[in-house]
C-alpha cells in the first residue's frame, strides 16, 4: 500500500501544479482522519470533494476540513463548466441520466472504481477514478477531459444517436 501511495502522490504532483483545481470523485481512504489529513496535506491543488460512500469520517469533520484548508469545497454533487463553456457533472455514483445531457453536458463519476460496464448508446460519462485505465493514477486534466468529450460526441454523431432530455 505504501508504493502504490508513493505512485499516486508522484504521478499526483507531476501532474498538478499548486494553484490548480482539483475534483475528487469520492473515496478518499479508508485511513483514520490524521492519516488521511496528512497524505492530502502532500498532494498539489485547491481539492474539493465530492464525497463518496467510503468518505462518511470525512464528510462528518467538514467544518475541520475547510478551516485547515484541506479540501476547499465538500459536496455530493457539482456541476462545474469547462473553459469551452460546456457543463459537466459529478457524482460519486453514476448516473443513468443528468440535467442537460442532451446538450452535451457530461457525467464524471468514480464509485465503480472501473467495473462499470457500459452499455446501450454511448453516453459522455466516464468512470474517472484514479485507479482506472483512462486515467493511470493520475488526475484528468480539462484538456484531456475536453477531448475525450469532443471523441464521444464525434462517435455519438457518427452512429445518429440523439439522446432526448425528459426535463
Amino acid at each position: 500500500i505504501d508504493h502504490m501511495h508513493t505512485v499516486i502522490r508522484e504521478n499526483w504532483n507531476d501532474t498538478v501544479h499548486p494553484g490548480d483545481v482539483v475534483y475528487i470523485i469520492g473515496d478518499v481512504s479508508f485511513g483514520t482522519l490524521d492519516q488521511t489529513v496528512r497524505y492530502l496535506s502532500t498532494l498539489n491543488g485547491s481539492l474539493h470533494l465530492i464525497a463518496g460512500n467510503h468518505d462518511r469520517n470525512l464528510v462528518t469533520h467538514k467544518n475541520a476540513l475547510l478551516s485547515r484548508n484541506i479540501f476547499a469545497s465538500i459536496a455530493h454533487y457539482r456541476i462545474i463548466s469547462l473553459k469551452d463553456k460546456r457543463q459537466v457533472h459529478m457524482h460519486h455514483c453514476p448516473l443513468e441520466c443528468w440535467p442537460r445531457q442532451a446538450r452535451g453536458a457530461a457525467m464524471l463519476y468514480g464509485h465503480c472504481h472501473g467495473s462499470l460496464r457500459e452499455y446501450g448508446p454511448p453516453m459522455l460519462r466516464w468512470d474517472v477514478g484514479i485507479m482506472t485505465e483512462l486515467v493511470n493514477y493520475r488526475p484528468l486534466s480539462e484538456d484531456r477531459l475536453i477531448a475525450l468529450i469532443n471523441e464521444r460526441e464525434a462517435l455519438i454523431r457518427e452512429d445518429n444517436y440523439n439522446c432526448r432530455d425528459h426535463h
